[in-house]
């Protein structure tokens, strides 16, 4: 696989379940090498630099937060280099720009709220928007990768959470991976397809619809499973209001959500991203991936 991602702008990678986004991923943040061909940023080889320097010039947000046992300050502030001046000003600040601070506003102890054995305290939602104020408080000037960072969060949640990425001007790049089409068409410039092993297509979602049959087959099949889904829930809400004599909802005005997904290769060239590339020597910092 060959392609090129300009900085500045945000790409959604889309294929069919297992295509192999993830492992893009993990190619691009150092968790596996490729077995041949290379991936250059600003045309320099990511191998040949060390795996710190690297993974600080790389955030990745992932879907499974990682929590520890420890106050929501603590865990936000995990992996981040030194002390933090202004901290929780820095957090709240975040937290605002991402509509995440009406969590941190809502808990008993605000930043000082204990979220329990591997954050257990915490919603699952919860957890994921304390995961995504870490990652935003490790590096902002960086490659972002978004692994599939809403799946958690309720639709109105997810929707502040991704404007927020859309109104940061990222100097780098963005590549994200999302289960809801919907997200890819309208907070990504570019859409990469993905099928064999190959980028078949790029372009918006306009383009796409009208020149790629691959990715019109995967938002009508996503359209499809979006309405079966809302046809089992006003199923079973007329089931629950026909006992309770309340009338079924209107989902006339749900906004059609796709199924979304990103490729991977083993031979990936993504070249051009970070307008300083990596620097020659290695970082002399502590790097803590945000997974388990």
């Amino acid at each position: 696989m060959s392609g090129k991602i300009e900085k500045g702008k945000c790409y959604a990678l889309v294929s069919a379940s297992g295509g192999g986004k993830s492992t893009i991923f993990n190619l691009l943040f150092g968790h596996t090498s490729p077995n041949s061909g290379t991936i250059l940023i600003n045309g320099q080889d990511v191998d040949k630099v060390s795996l710190h320097s690297r993974q600080a010039h790389i955030t990745l947000f992932t879907q499974r937060p990682g929590l520890f046992k420890g106050s929501v300050r603590d865990n936000i502030l995990f992996g981040v280099q030194g002390i933090v001046e202004d901290g929780d000003t820095k957090i709240l600040k975040k937290a605002e720009c991402f509509g995440i601070d009406e969590l941190l506003n809502r808990l008993s102890d605000k930043l000082d709220t204990d979220v329990g054995d591997q954050g257990h305290a915490l919603s699952g939602g919860e957890q994921q928007k304390v995961a995504i104020l870490r990652a935003l408080m490790k590096n902002e000037d960086s490659i972002f990768l978004l692994d599939e960072i809403t799946s958690a969060l309720d639709a109105s949640s997810a929707r502040r959470v991704m404007e927020g990425f859309k109104q940061f001007t990222n100097p780098y790049a963005t590549l994200m991976i999302t289960h809801e089409l919907s997200e890819a068409k309208e907070f990504a410039d570019q859409i990469l397809v993905i099928d064999g092993g190959q980028i078949i297509a790029q372009g918006t979602h306009d383009e796409l619809m009208e020149t790629c049959g691959y990715y019109r087959q995967l938002w009508h099949a996503a359209k499809k499973e979006k309405a079966l889904e809302l046809s089992v829930s006003s199923s079973s809400y007329s089931t629950m209001s026909a006992m309770m004599g309340t009338g079924a909802p209107d989902t006339s005005d749900d906004e059609d959500i796709e199924m979304v997904n990103f490729e991977t290769s083993s031979e990936t060239l993504l070249p051009a991203i970070a307008e300083n590339g990596f620097p020659d020597q290695q970082l002399e910092h502590t790097y803590s991936k945000f997974e388990p």
